[in-house]
């Protein structure tokens, strides 16, 4: 039987780049988002909650990505629920609704914000950290059917934020420069064929926060 994966926000940058690992793998790949093959809007929780309701294909779901990503720079209040239903509610409401029909393993794609300070993006970055939690969280509640672990990007060549990294921001990583999002393929490998991780947090980040 032909494999399946499902991945949110799938359409570009990071999320593309598994879609295309997937597909030539020659798994069937679900694309999630709002402009992807099926629909749902991330900031509206009662979407994703409908969304999750009317998928008829959970039980058949192999490998689940939680990747979809929003983040400004210099937040504002009024940025703040979006943010947290994009980055926090939303992988959530999957992990909580249907982590236990995936047949082998979640991935949650998290931050190196997560993991230190943010001034300019302190939301985004609170949230990050939440999503590590609730992977850690989830590793234990779904095991031993259900791998959960959790890769955190440092700087990679998205749309995340529009324009080209800042140069001062580029010096301060060791390897010195922005990873192309083929990069994460490596990672989303091994957590394929590692079967006795689970609850990790792996960090890819060109020696950012070493």
């Amino acid at each position: 039987m032909k494999k399946k994966v499902l991945i949110t926000g799938a359409t570009s940058g990071i999320g593309l780049a598994i879609s295309s690992y997937y597909r030539k793998k020659g798994f069937t790949v679900y694309d999630v988002s709002r402009s992807g093959t099926y629909g749902c809007d991330f900031s509206d929780p009662f979407n994703v909650a409908r969304f999750i309701h009317t998928f008829d294909n959970w039980d058949q779901i192999d490998v689940l990505i939680n990747n979809s990503g929003l983040m400004f720079l210099e937040e504002s209040p009024i940025d703040f629920p979006l943010l947290y239903n994009v980055l926090l509610t939303a992988p959530a409401l999957f992990l909580y609704r249907i982590g236990h029909k995936i047949r082998s393993h979640i991935v949650n794609i998290a931050s190196v914000s997560g993991m230190k300070a943010e001034p300019d993006a302190p939301m985004y970055g609170a949230l990050k950290a939440g999503l590590i939690n609730l992977t850690k969280s989830y590793a234990i509640k779904l095991a031993p059917d259900v791998r959960v672990n959790c890769i955190s990007p440092g700087f990679f060549n998205t749309n995340l934020i529009k324009g080209n990294t800042p140069d001062f921001l580029i010096k301060s990583i060791p390897i010195a420069r922005e990873a192309s999002p083929i990069e994460i393929i490596p990672v989303i490998k091994m957590l394929d064929e590692s079967k006795y991780m689970t609850g990790a947090n792996i960090v890819i980040d060109g020696g950012l926060t070493a």
